[in-house]
């Protein structure tokens, strides 16, 4: 086999993630320079350095080099095997940073993927858009069942332990069977909310935070619909990490199969080291905590549009792996043209590594409507075997 030629260059430390597992699925080689290259801490992070490693054990003939100062990445993909994976992650970036990526690797692979992630904070929500554990299983994985028939009894997703910032401690493990073929999405009707379903989580607190969480929550949502259900789960000592926490994973699921995700949970003041000028405030109350997190569901609601912002980049990267047919879905307008700067780059980065581009069109009510023809990788292993 001929070795790969193609090599993309990027720069700077944004979708660092999510451009190594584009080259993974594509076979091209990238450089990524300028890594945080002017910040105090120049260089990649303890989580990026992870995740390196991470999708070094889901590959074989991966090659990663990192320079001395950490600011520029060279990384040369090999073949996508799965297989069982077991990692320590680091506490500093929640454990879904990890299992998306993951996620959107899994089902092109050679084997079933069987990967347990250990050290890291499960029972955290992070305000850079990381999921839980919790709504990976009852929201994200269910949507991409339904939207590119994946099947749904390969899916699953078990939290061993559950552990909170900052010290984590907790434990997950992921299943995903290959998909032998994915077709096309087509959701144009987001459809009436049918139910709402929750999950309550708390470690290392009193079990009864929990149980006040689901009742705050509760309370707030049967004003919409009746059939609300959320359940407490209190971690046991010998399933509880290391720090303290509690959180709230809400997902509203519609006549059609489609589902509005928000989650919430407790932390700590944030402030900006330099000033001291408060960043984040604390969020330790959880009948505050439910509200918020109850309000945001329905403000999603409200929204509308068939693909959470939560699981957008997931949409985009299965629609252009997946059969060559037309991938078609609604979702709600942001920014000055429909799309935020953030799915503008997710965007530009598939065309790059697949030749895959989508057609934008605005619809009323501030949706819009994206369009593309998937580049046909099923079992994207044979390509490599």
């Amino acid at each position: 086999m001929e070795p790969r030629r193609d090599i993309l260059k990027f720069e700077g430390h944004r979708q660092f993630k999510h451009r190594l597992v584009l080259s993974l699925l594509s076979g091209k080689a990238v450089i990524i320079s300028d890594i945080r290259a002017d910040s105090e801490a120049p260089g990649v992070t303890d989580y990026e350095v992870t995740l390196i490693r991470l999708l070094e054990k889901v590959s074989n003939g991966t090659v990663a080099k990192i320079s001395h100062t950490g600011t520029q990445v060279i990384f040369t993909p090999g073949a996508l095997v799965n297989g069982a994976v077991e990692l320590e992650i680091p506490a500093s970036r929640p454990v879904g940073y990890y299992l998306e990526a993951l996620v959107a690797l899994a089902p092109f692979g050679k084997r079933p993927l069987a990967a347990t992630l250990r050290g890291g904070c499960i029972t955290a929500s992070d305000h850079r858009g990381d999921l839980t554990p919790d709504t990976l299983r009852t929201a994200t994985l269910p949507f991409l069942s339904t939207a590119f028939g994946l099947d749904a009894a390969g899916l699953e997703v078990h939290v061993e332990k559950r552990g909170a910032a900052p010290l984590g401690g907790g434990e997950v493990r992921l299943v995903v069977q290959p998909a032998t073929r994915l077709h096309p999405a087509r959701l144009t009707d987001a459809g009436r909310i049918l139910k709402i379903r929750g999950l309550a989580a708390c470690t290392r607190v009193a079990p009864a935070l929990a149980t006040r969480l689901a009742n705050a929550a509760r309370s707030k949502l049967t004003r919409y619909i009746p059939d609300v259900y959320v359940y407490a789960d209190a971690a046991r000592k010998d399933a509880s990490g290391l720090s303290p926490g509690f959180a709230l994973s809400l997902v509203a699921e519609s006549t059609t199969g489609i589902r509005y995700a928000v989650e919430a949970a407790s932390r700590p003041r944030i402030a900006d080291p330099d000033t001291g000028d408060e960043l984040v405030p604390a969020m330790n109350d959880p009948e505050v905590l439910a509200e918020a997190c109850a309000r945001a569901l329905l403000e999603a609601v409200r929204t509308g549009g068939c693909v959470d912002p939560a699981h957008e980049w997931l949409m985009l990267v299965f629609a252009a792996t997946c059969s060559d047919e037309v991938s078609k879905w609604v979702q709600a307008a942001r920014g000055e043209v429909g799309l935020d700067a953030t799915t503008i780059e997710a965007l530009r980065d598939i065309n790059a590594f697949f030749n895959v581009q989508f057609k934008i069109a605005a619809q009323p009510k501030g949706m819009v409507t994206l369009a593309g023809v998937g580049a046909g990788f099923n079992q994207i292993h044979r390509k490599f075997t």
